[in-house]
């Protein structure tokens, strides 16, 4: 049964309401969120996730609806996980500094070396090696030295 005789008072000015974090929130749905911030979230164990720059993202690949991202947090490399498509990451993230390689592979072209096609190996300016599963063309590959 409800009661009817207690009301809710009505509040003329919106209520400002402190939230951690807030800027972080999901925009609706679970795959997309707003990042002004230039924030993504991604997977680093299971259930322990971390908030990663897109400056600290240098080079991503994809396996079906997960992404597979190595990101460079202090001093430390680290491949991170998310739920998502190479196409929701590049919609949410700068599109001048990221370049799709391939239907893999995603790289962050502020850190891109060089590649050796014949090794399959692409090399970031830091000198980390990312062996290559797939081959890219290299036209794709002069474009991105731009």
């Amino acid at each position: 049964m409800i009661n009817k005789s207690h009301k809710v008072p009505i509040v003329s000015s919106p209520a400002k309401i402190h939230e951690p974090f807030s800027h972080l929130k999901d925009s609706g749905s679970s795959k997309v969120i707003n990042f002004r911030n230039g924030l993504v979230r991604f997977e680093e164990r299971k259930e322990t996730f971390i908030w990663a720059h897109q400056d600290e993202i240098r080079f991503v690949k994809s396996a079906d609806h997960y992404i597979s991202a190595l990101i460079q947090q202090d001093q430390q490399m680290k491949w991170m996980v998310r739920h998502s498509t190479l196409k929701e990451l590049l919609a949410i993230v700068s599109s001048g500094d990221f370049v799709r390689l391939s239907r893999f592979y995603v790289i962050n072209r502020k850190f891109y070396s060089h590649t050796d096609l014949k090794l399959k190996i692409l090399y970031l300016t830091d000198g980390t090696p990312v062996p290559l599963a797939h081959r890219i063309s290299p036209f794709v590959v002069e474009t991105i030295k731009g």
